[in-house]
């Protein structure tokens, strides 16, 4: 190479310094393409996300809880309600259920029959046919549903509002019907609103009160999905809520199917109506069996399809129920429920105690950590210095094979200040 074409280590820096500027002016551009491409991605992502949030919130509804508590049961429909409602086809979602039968339409048809020949009756007795027909239905067959009928006096249960009218549970729970309504919160997981001839169950206020029932039961019990149903006798309708998990955002659904149950009723009333009412032609009574089975079906359903989640139990697991009745909750944890259990009056046993309390796992996930909890009361029972322990615990009195329920036996059931505790510390302190 000629020595004059030889760079001299000056250019050599230079020409260095020159290839690394470049290099940086193309990292920078490449960087700047990069976060041009992010912006503009970023931006079509927000694009599609508002889309996407219209198009959901035009079938759903973000309630505040606070705020829907002070709705009438009309505004609540109208402003959380009704913008929002889907529908779903009744039949189409029990059709897979066959296991009604005519004896058990019979059952509904024996009670019903009556008024065939007497149009003029109360409310009220309408009502108690209806109550009664659903209890011999469940009495009957108890093995073909999973639900037992709680019929709620308007006691004050969810969220210190009323109760529905009727409220399902699972078969195997058994609530302290007299005392202790809040408690039926937790188990309910189903119901229903019974409404006066004369009321429409089309009507703002009465589908409205029945949602607001089942949004709040949804809340109180962090589940996904419960199903209502709304009726006058004459015709019924059915409902369910789906809620976000973790969320406040609702989704609202009724039933397209308007089941006509009973033609020619009328509501008993004055001498004055009544004789307006003869003098119309009267309808020809008629008990409409198609649509009862409908019903029927939505009560024996598999116990999976109500979708009840709050606690880890099934209608065919052990609860005690023919021995103990639920009285309160006493205890909310991260992965269970704690409720009060007192003997009831049909337990003649001396052996068993007249308290209890009853721990319930709320995810199967959770069996192993009360199978632990249980086999460390087993340790600090049977441990040298268990004095301490022993002024309250006294023992675990059964723990089923299921391992989703545990059953303790406490010193202290219904007051910290019983005597029994007073009697043990005062040995105790003797010692």
């Amino acid at each position: 190479m000629d020595e004059k074409n030889i760079p001299t280590t000056e250019q050599l820096t230079l020409l260095i310094a020159l290839e690394k500027e470049k290099q940086k002016t193309a990292n920078a551009n490449t960087k700047l393409e990069e976060i041009k491409l992010k912006r503009l991605e970023l931006a079509e992502a927000n694009k599609q996300r508002k889309r996407m949030k219209t198009e959901d919130n035009r079938y759903s509804s973000r309630i505040d809880k606070n705020l829907y508590l002070t709705f009438c049961n009309g505004g609540f429909y109208s402003y959380c309600v009704r913008p929002y409602m889907k529908f779903f086809n009744i039949t189409s979602l029990v059709d897979y259920n066959n296991n009604v039968n005519d004896d058990m339409i019979n059952i509904f048809q024996k009670y019903f029959n009556p008024l065939k020949s007497n149009k003029n009756f109360s409310e009220r007795k309408i009502q108690e046919l209806f109550n009664k027909s659903i209890t011999e239905l469940f009495s009957r067959y108890n093995s073909s549903t999973s639900l037992k009928f709680v019929n709620s006096p308007k006691q004050k249960t969810v969220y210190d509002n009323k109760a529905p009218g009727y409220c399902f549970t699972f078969k195997n729970i058994n609530i302290d019907k007299k005392n202790e309504y809040e408690t039926l919160q937790d188990f309910i997981v189903c119901v229903g609103e019974f409404k006066a001839l004369t009321n429409s169950i089309d009507s703002n206020d009465s589908i409205g009160e029945l949602l607001r029932y089942l949004t709040l039961i949804l809340d109180v019990q962090n589940r996904v999905k419960i199903y209502g149903f709304l009726t006058n006798i004459k015709f019924m309708k059915f409902f369910y809520v789906t809620k976000d998990p973790y969320s406040s955002l609702c989704h609202y659904y009724q039933s397209t199917d308007k089941l006509e149950m009973i033609t020619g009723l009328h509501k008993s009333s004055s001498s004055s109506t009544s004789s307006k009412i003869s003098g119309k032609q009267s309808e020809e009574y008629l008990f409409n069996r198609d649509a009862w089975k409908i019903f029927i079906k939505f009560l024996t359903m598999d116990w999976n399809f109500y979708e009840y989640r709050m606690l880890n139990v099934k209608p065919d697991d052990y609860l005690y129920a023919d021995k103990f009745n639920i009285k309160t909750r006493i205890g909310n944890g991260l992965t269970s429920m704690v409720y009060l259990l007192e003997k009831n009056v049909d337990n003649l046993s001396i052996i068993d105690p007249r308290s209890l309390v009853l721990k319930i796992c709320k995810k199967d996930i959770y069996r192993e950590y009360l199978k632990n909890e249980y086999e460390i009361l087993k340790m600090l029972k049977q441990s040298n210095n268990s004095n301490n322990f022993d002024l309250f615990f006294e023992d675990v009195f059964q723990t089923p094979l299921t391992g989703n329920i545990c059953l303790l036996n406490f010193f202290f059931m219904l007051s910290l200040h019983s005597k029994s505790i007073a009697k043990k510390k005062k040995n105790y302190t003797k010692k």
